[in-house]
């Protein structure tokens, strides 16, 4: 066997391990999220692959389930045999017990669109991690409901939890609950909520108006969907980016992002409304109420075009807040890519 044989075996062998690593991980990944992650040059070979690790026993398919935006597939899990080839291997240390890894059926399409977020958005510089994971990193308490956490590329970090089509009133309840502890404990932060419709939406907020959302640092609701299009957009520094592009100089990032502005400069201080951030959102009201009395800085907000006039409508104050909406055509075409 010659060495560059060797060495195609070598790479071959390794890539098995870090794809039993990552179902390990991600508790169950679709074949098209796997072809996303590792072999996104190849339709094919993903099938190939797939079915040498089924030979093997290291892994097996789940029944058929719907997920992500409209997409269909028989989900695979990590065998007791793949998680032994883990630790056989050195991958693991101490193994979760092998039925533990896997998703109850009431998560699983929960566990799966969450795993859609992590194979869209990786390769643009965002870093998703599993609950477990992220509960272990002492983000969040381990009884809590939330599906991980993500970290943008410019590394401010949420915990997420997700809404389904039609999520129960008692999925709801915990949630709210949960959050309503947060607000009075160690955990306050970062939240997003990917929420599937606008109809889950509305029976989120129909509960009580937010009212705990509104104490946190930031709440974000996110339409699912765009994690296929706007998300990828908001790559490491496009805010300072733009910012500069409007003519702004001497831009410095502001001392406390929670208030008001992400970045200060010329007496202006400059935030995003890029997500609509319910907890964001009462802060600029009230800024916009009261609060621009006291100061001798203009705020500047910028927004998606799509929601720019409902925004204006109810923050705008001439002089003291302005709002400049941003489409995909602000950003280049190499980012679009």
């Amino acid at each position: 066997m010659d060495v560059l044989t060797q060495s195609r075996e070598k790479q071959q062998k390794v890539k098995e391990m870090e794809l039993l690593f990552e179902i390990y991980q991600r508790q169950t990944l679709s074949i098209e999220q796997i072809r996303k992650l590792f072999y996104a040059n190849s339709k094919g070979y993903v099938y190939r692959k797939i079915a040498i690790l089924k030979q093997k026993g290291w892994i097996k398919a789940e029944g058929r389930i719907s997920y992500g935006k409209d997409q269909q597939s028989s989900p695979v899990i990590l065998t007791k045999e793949g998680i032994q080839a883990l630790v056989l291997k050195g991958y693991v240390q101490q193994p979760r017990q092998w039925n533990k890894n896997i998703p109850s059926n009431a998560r699983r399409k929960m566990v799966l669109d969450f795993n859609e977020i992590f194979s869209e958005l990786r390769p643009y510089g965002y870093t998703i991690i599993d609950s477990r994971t992220w509960k272990e990193l002492g983000f969040i308490k381990r009884t809590h409901y939330c599906i991980g956490g993500l970290i943008t590329p410019d590394g401010d970090k949420y915990t997420v939890y997700m809404l389904e089509h039609n999520s129960y009133a008692q999925t709801i309840n915990r949630i709210k609950n949960e959050i309503s502890v947060i607000t009075h404990g160690d955990h306050t932060g970062n939240y997003m909520m990917f929420h599937h419709s606008d109809e889950a939406k509305r029976q989120y907020i129909k509960h009580d108006n937010l009212r705990y959302e509104r104490g946190l640092i930031s709440f974000a609701m996110i339409d699912y969907p765009n994690i296929y299009d706007k998300m990828k957009l908001l790559q490491k520094g496009w805010l300072k980016n733009y910012i500069q592009r409007l003519g702004y100089k001497d831009i410095e990032k502001a001392s406390d992002k929670s208030l008001y502005g992400e970045y200060l400069s010329q007496g202006t201080h400059i935030t995003s409304f890029i997500h609509y951030d319910v907890a964001k959102l009462n802060r600029l009201t009230k800024f916009y109420e009261v609060g621009y009395q006291y100061v001798n800085y203009k705020l500047l907000v910028i927004c998606w075009r799509s929601m720019a006039n409902a925004l204006r409508k109810k923050i705008e104050r001439p002089g003291k807040i302005e709002v400049i909406s941003i489409s995909e055509e602000d950003f280049s075409e190499e980012v679009k890519n």
